[in-house]
């Protein structure tokens, strides 16, 4: 082979490198709309859900609490999903040249544990934020029914028969 063959071989094969490089861009463009509205579409329709169980329940129920603690849950979720998976790509395109592999490797496992403690920082958060409202919803119940013997009480004489009947 001569050095122009050489030279044409080489050219190919970066050639060939660069249109499947662009090709992945491109796919991974595309990937990235379709999540993008999809995440859009569910947004929006777990912004619905919560519209129509504030006008149903009022934005103080435990329902509509409820449901709004696991939409954010779920949006941080998301989110946090989301930068790991940016961050795996920047890792992977920077660091791809097999002589950076150990390297590649040791930032990848970094980024896999920083993603896992996010995660779990998140349950962490849903479960406190869960068991405060549902001692919420504890002293809410203990309240109205505090009310309503007190009113109780006022509709009845200690020396009545319906006061002998409800504390005897």
């Amino acid at each position: 082979p001569t050095s122009r063959d050489l030279y044409l071989a080489k050219a190919k094969d970066v050639y060939d490198k660069e249109v499947t490089d662009y090709k992945k861009a491109q796919q991974e463009k595309f990937n990235s709309f379709k999540r993008d509205f999809a995440d859009k579409v569910y947004s929006s329709q777990t912004n619905l859900g919560l519209m129509a169980l504030e006008s149903q329940y009022g934005r103080d129920s435990f329902q509509y609490k409820s449901a709004s603690l696991i939409a954010n849950t779920d949006a941080d979720k998301r989110s946090a999903t989301e930068s790991f998976n940016d961050d795996t790509k920047k890792i992977e395109a920077e660091y791809d040249t097999p002589e950076r592999a150990g390297e590649r490797y040791a930032l990848l496992e970094e980024v896999k544990r920083a993603h896992v403690m996010r995660m779990q920082e998140i349950d962490t958060q849903h479960h406190v934020a869960s068991r405060e409202l549902i001692e919420q919803q504890k002293l809410m119940q203990l309240q109205a029914f505090s009310s309503l013997t007190g009113s109780m009480m006022g509709l009845v004489d200690e020396s009545s028969s319906a006061y002998q009947a409800l504390f005897a």
